[in-house]
């Protein structure tokens, strides 16, 4: 079978904070949802999907997570993936029930590709707004950029709302053919657009100019350097670790240097 080549830079987020909790000198405190640093309170408009709210006009998008796309043929023709008004409505609600006031915390980067504000959302009891929606199962975890202050959390929210089969998890469970919000690497198509994680043993790393190729059986995935981590190093260091218990549950110890 002939081996596909897909660029697949979600993953690579939830990737290489999967190499963090194993890599030594990475250190992420357990659980680490709490703050202190909230910067400044504001009232929220509404959610205009799963992790994006308008704040004083501006989209504000949620670091750390990310949520089904809704369908908009209006603009680039994205295709709805499952429960995405559902998850828009959850985080309405719970904007609602928080009289729609949040407290905001930056991360390193403040702006995505699209130049929308990327920030750690809180209420006034100390709830992280990231970590209720991965706990609900309306959302996943996604590192990007070097965005990673509460990673161990979300992760740790995700993976609760997946070992409940909640909502995008239970969908899953129902619906393996549709490969969201995971798939395995041997399955996947060129159908699999969007986000994802994918699932599956790296066999081996190689390069290229501007990317890291990770070869995972039927499926070579293509990671840009300029995320700014020697991947080959990263996994070289790590070729005899167990794998991590993130979702993603990556296989290293087949994972050959060249």
């Amino acid at each position: 079978m002939k081996k596909q080549l897909f660029s697949f830079y979600g993953f690579f987020g939830l990737f290489i904070s999967a190499l963090m909790q194993t890599m030594p000198g990475t250190v992420l405190a357990a659980d680490a949802c709490n703050t202190n640093q909230v910067e400044l309170w504001v009232k929220v408009s509404y959610a205009i999907s799963g992790d994006t709210v308008v704040i004083q006009g501006q989209r504000v998008r949620l670091a750390g997570i990310q949520a089904p796309e809704l369908e908009r043929k209006e603009k680039f023709n994205t295709r709805g993936e499952p429960l995405a008004k559902e998850a828009q409505t959850f985080l309405n609600k719970l904007l609602a029930n928080n009289d729609l006031e949040v407290g905001i915390e930056y991360d390193t980067t403040k702006l995505d590709a699209f130049n929308r504000t990327m920030a750690h959302l809180f209420f006034k009891d100390g709830t992280s707004v990231q970590q209720a929606m991965l706990k609900a199962g309306f959302a996943v975890a996604r590192t990007t950029d070097d965005n990673i202050k509460y990673a161990q959390c979300y992760y740790q929210a995700e993976q609760t709302a997946r070992t409940g089969q909640f909502q995008l998890w239970d969908f899953l469970a129902k619906n393996p053919a549709v490969h969201y919000p995971l798939v395995k690497s041997s399955e996947i198509n060129r159908e699999d657009g969007g986000f994802k994680i994918i699932q599956g043993k790296i066999e081996k790393v190689s390069k290229s100019g501007t990317n890291y190729i990770l070869n995972m059986d039927t499926t070579g995935v293509r990671v840009s350097k300029k995320i700014g981590i020697n991947l080959t190093t990263a996994l070289c260091k790590n070729s005899r670790v167990k794998p991590s218990k993130r979702v993603a549950k990556l296989t290293f110890t087949k994972a050959r240097c060249i």
